[in-house]
């Protein structure tokens, strides 16, 4: 395990492209464009001298916590590790942390809906390593091309209110001017 460098990001984005669950959100471009906010704790894992996994990772007094400018993180992994390969990663970050003085470690699951493969063994990990629920967020995705929902009659009552003020959907392709509506 290594602390995560710039001189890694080519690395880095390989897993992310390569792994079971990584997304956009956790290329190095996306993830480090806040940097300054985040005290980084990331880890690259290497297994027999090649990378196979990442952690994005942040302190907040003196806890470790999947990246909390992400809106889900966790171990990011490939294929070619095992559920036993799992359980080592989580039992090297745990040693690397208590190395350097961390004490806790607050993992984000990522959700299996934005997962390209099932990855689940990290949870299997966290149940090992006696983990605690300390929290349960709630998803929603729209699958598009789906059937369309039902809707309930205050929200009919909203798309009408709309569409009688005129309200447009655009799609946009300046993310500059996004942002700054954002912000």
């Amino acid at each position: 395990i290594v602390s995560f460098t710039h001189e890694l990001h080519a690395e880095w984005d390989t897993i992310v492209a390569k792994s079971k669950q990584g997304s956009f959100l956790h290329k190095v471009d996306y993830f480090t464009y806040h940097q300054d906010r985040f005290d980084d704790c990331s880890l690259v894992i290497y297994k027999k001298g090649k990378a196979v996994a990442i952690f994005p990772a942040n302190i907040i007094n003196n806890d470790v916590y999947s990246h909390s400018g992400l809106t889900y993180a966790g171990l990011i992994y490939g294929n070619e590790l095992s559920a036993t390969d799992v359980l080592d990663i989580f039992e090297l970050m745990k040693q690397h942390y208590k190395k350097v003085g961390l004490s806790k470690l607050y993992y984000k699951c990522i959700p299996g809906v934005f997962c390209k493969y099932p990855a689940e063994e990290s949870l299997y990990a966290i149940f090992r390593n006696d983990g605690i629920l300390y929290r349960r967020d709630i998803g929603v995705v729209i699958e598009l091309g789906a059937v369309q929902p039902s809707y309930s009659k205050l929200r009919k009552r909203m798309i009408k209110k709309a569409a009688k003020a005129e309200l447009q959907l655009n799609e946009e392709v300046d993310f500059e001017r996004f942002h700054k509506l954002l912000s």
